[in-house]
C-alpha cells in the first residue's frame, strides 16, 4: 500500500571517496509499505546539505530498492 511507504532500512554501500565532486559515496535504502510489502516504480525524493550533491529523486527497483550517488567538492 503505498500511503504506508517508509523506508525500511537505509544502509552505506560506499563510503570515503574523494571530495572531487564526481567520485560518488553510495547509499542503499528499501521501501517498504506497513506490512513489509516492497514497493517498486516509488519515486523517492532525496535531499543532501553540507554541499553534496545527490538526484533530486530516484525510482525504486522491483526489489524496492534505491541506489543513491552521494558526490561533495568539500
Amino acid at each position: 500500500d503505498v500511503r504506508t511507504a517508509q523506508i525500511a532500512d537505509l544502509v552505506v554501500i560506499k563510503d570515503g571517496s574523494v571530495a572531487d565532486g564526481s567520485t560518488a559515496n553510495t547509499l542503499r535504502a528499501r521501501v517498504t509499505d506497513a506490512f513489509g510489502n516492497t514497493l517498486a516504480g516509488q519515486t523517492v525524493s532525496v535531499l543532501a546539505d553540507n554541499g553534496a550533491t545527490v538526484a533530486p529523486t530516484v525510482i525504486t527497483e522491483p526489489d524496492g530498492t534505491v541506489e543513491i550517488s552521494v558526490t561533495s567538492q568539500t
